[in-house]
């Protein structure tokens, strides 16, 4: 049986996009959701046309 499997994620770069590991964190969650919005299966960078938003909007 065959699953299908698709990846989304977001990335930050420490300490370009953030100083601390929580901020950090925070960077790439924003990420995370900026490539789920656009589509999913996606990898998305912070800062890079990622709008600054909580994942919560």
């Amino acid at each position: 049986r065959l699953t299908n499997v698709t990846l989304s994620a977001g990335m930050a770069v420490f300490p370009e996009d953030a100083h601390s590991a929580s901020e950090l964190r925070r960077c790439a969650d924003v990420a995370l959701y900026a490539a789920k919005r656009s589509g999913r299966n996606r990898v998305s960078a912070y800062g890079q046309r990622v709008p600054a938003q909580s994942p919560e909007q």
